[in-house]
């Protein structure tokens, strides 16, 4: 069972492997994770895969709030007529983007769920049923 490690003292191990300051070695990691969460939170990625990490992936309200908010805009864009419209372009453009992302959305959690449901037949099969290169 793989234990946790605190990123201080990943930092620390790092830092003494390759024989660099610490605090360098702290810094770049932590530019990494901030890196990481900004591109999660600004909606600009569904699922960011970390080799060794795993995946993470965007919250599904953190979508809705932001479509409701474009939509109302929207919606405020039209009401005006003399907004600029650049304006109203760039706030439809995102709604679009928003709901494209949406999407993908949906199609990763369908993803995850197949890959759920595959992890559970496979488990149950092998437990109950000898493999075929067995039998022979």
């Amino acid at each position: 069972m793989l234990r946790p490690k605190k990123p201080k003292t990943v930092y620390d191990q790092v830092a003494d492997d390759l024989k660099l300051n610490q605090d360098m070695v702290a810094d770049i990691g932590n530019h990494f994770w901030s890196v990481t969460r900004e591109s999660l939170s600004r909606l600009k990625h569904v699922r960011i895969h970390i080799e060794n990490f795993g995946d993470f992936t965007i919250k599904h309200w953190l979508i809705d709030k932001e479509l409701a908010k474009k939509q109302a805009a929207q919606e405020m864009n039209e009401q005006k007529g003399d907004q600029k419209a650049q304006n109203i372009y760039r706030t439809a453009e995102k709604y679009y983007d928003l709901l494209q992302l949406k999407k993908q959305y949906e199609e990763e959690m369908a993803r995850k769920e197949f890959i759920e449901n595959h992890k559970k037949t496979a488990y149950a099969n092998k437990q109950g049923e000898p493999t075929q290169g067995m039998e022979e």
